[in-house]
C-alpha cells in the first residue's frame, strides 16, 4: 500500500515534467532556429522581401519628382 502512495506522487511529478510548457517551449525555439527547413522558410521570406523591395524602388525612381 505505501508503495502505491509513493508510485502515485512519482508519476505526478513525472506528469509535471513532461506537461511543463516551459520546457517544451524551449525545445521547440531550439528545432525551430536550428533546422533546416526553418533556414530554408527564413531564406525564401528574405528572398520574398528583397524582390517586393526591388520593385518598390524601381516604381520610386520611375516616378516623376516634385
Amino acid at each position: 500500500m505505501e508503495n502505491q502512495g509513493q508510485g502515485k506522487n512519482n508519476n505526478n511529478k513525472e506528469d509535471e515534467n513532461f506537461t511543463n510548457p516551459y520546457q517544451l517551449k524551449s525545445i521547440m525555439e531550439w528545432y525551430e532556429q536550428y533546422s533546416s527547413l526553418a533556414w530554408s522558410e527564413m531564406y525564401n521570406e528574405y528572398n520574398e522581401y528583397t524582390t517586393s523591395m526591388t520593385e518598390i524602388y524601381k516604381e520610386y525612381i520611375k516616378s516623376p519628382k516634385n
